[in-house]
């Protein structure tokens, strides 16, 4: 008795898949970079006069608030 086993297994990737896994190619904003670059510093004087927000949320009752702390 002779027997004969044939199997074709075919894998494939789809093509949306393989466009996915491409490395990204990231592209730097010149105009967006030296708008950082040009960013003001604020003195320390300027930073103390902000306000202080705090917004915190409750989670045993759920309730959110928002105190603000005004420089003296």
């Amino acid at each position: 008795m002779m027997s004969l086993f044939s199997t074709q297994k075919k894998s494939s990737v789809d093509t949306k898949v393989i466009e996915l896994a491409k490395p990204l190619k990231p592209t730097l904003d010149v105009v967006a970079l030296s708008k950082i670059n040009d960013k003001t510093e604020f003195t320390k004087e300027e930073l103390e006069k902000f306000p202080i927000r705090i917004f915190s949320y409750d989670t045993k009752t759920k309730t959110k608030s928002l105190q603000i702390i005004e420089p003296n």
